[in-house]
């Protein structure tokens, strides 16, 4: 049973090969294509890698080694291409967007000037 499950865990691990991923580390955050696994120590190649910081997302290599001992978590990351919706990303995490749009105003607030609230 404990095989088996090992085999399963490393074809789910292996279908990450060719995707755009997301990788948490115990350092950093990194996105990027993965190139490899290595199915030993599940340690990750990455292409165009790019950095979470604080003021976005950096491009930081072409080819980029993770060992397997420092990654927390990696999934395939559905928000590629990332600059299309890195604006969105980051205004929700700032809390610049809620409910009510962006920076707190309602949407129907926005069209309600002056010239339109005189009755």
């Amino acid at each position: 049973m404990k095989e088996e499950l090992s085999s399963i865990f490393l074809e789910s691990l292996l279908e990450l090969e060719g995707e755009y991923i997301r990788v948490l580390t115990i350092r950093s955050e990194y996105r990027g294509m993965c190139k490899q696994i290595n199915p030993v120590d599940h340690s990750l190649l990455l292409k165009e890698v790019v950095e979470k910081r604080d003021d976005g997302w950096v491009e930081i290599s072409n080819l980029m080694f993770i060992p397997g001992k420092s990654i927390i978590t990696a999934y395939i990351d559905t928000t590629y291409p990332f600059d299309t919706h890195e604006s969105l990303i980051l205004s929700v995490k700032d809390g610049e967007l809620n409910d009510y749009g962006v920076h707190g105003e309602k949407e129907e607030d926005k069209h309600n000037t002056d010239e339109n609230i005189m009755n």
